[in-house]
């Protein structure tokens, strides 16, 4: 599972001063899940539709009912030819999508 995160955290912005999601990716049950439930390597045992953020990653984690783990990160954003505007870093001590960066333009 651990290998999913490094691919994850190459999205993690996101864009439109809005924290708009991307970078979708799920992975198998694991075989050691408790029934009814998830197996996450970082988190443990997970419940059905539990909803976790990975810290200092802005991912969040889905346990869905058939074991399957959905992660889900920031979308992406391009940066803008205006000099006004800039992405924002990742607010780590917010939940997701909330930690997501933004597109911020300032006002001239």
């Amino acid at each position: 599972m651990n290998c999913l995160i490094p691919l994850l955290l190459l999205y993690y912005i996101c864009g439109c001063n809005s924290p708009a999601t991307a970078a979708i990716m799920s992975s198998l049950p694991n075989p050691g899940r408790k029934a009814g439930g998830c197996y996450e390597s970082q988190f443990g045992h997970i419940r059905s539709n539990e909803t976790v953020t990975i810290p200092d990653a802005c991912v969040q984690i889905v346990c869905r009912p058939s074991g399957m783990i959905t992660y889900t990160s920031c979308a992406s954003v391009m940066d803008s030819a205006n000099s006004n505007c800039y992405v924002s870093e990742p607010n780590y001590s917010k939940s997701f999508p909330e930690c997501c960066p933004k597109f911020v333009c300032q006002e001239e």
